[in-house]
């Protein structure tokens, strides 16, 4: 499998993945079900810690991240989630 390079992948100003960026679909999914999978890792994480501001800020980014994939991508964002669940 490849690695995927992040630093080549377009992102908005909360460091999100910028899905409209991406014009190719086989390409977006491949990226948004990596992204998926790193940010639940993120965000389980952050729950753990304490309580900062930028903290809760970030977290609130990704979660509304989550809703913009699922709207663009609904079925690939149940598939990862049932994936992550097992």
């Amino acid at each position: 499998m490849t690695q995927l390079n992040w630093s080549q992948v377009p992102k908005n100003k909360h460091g999100l993945v910028n899905y409209l960026a991406i014009s190719s679909p086989p390409v977006r999914e491949i990226v948004a079900r990596a992204e998926i999978i790193k940010l639940k890792e993120e965000v389980n994480a952050r729950r753990q810690w304490i309580d900062y501001k930028d903290n809760r800020n970030r977290i609130r980014n990704i979660e509304i991240h989550f809703e913009k994939i699922i709207r663009l991508m609904p079925d690939l964002y149940n598939d990862i989630a049932r994936e992550c669940t097992h």
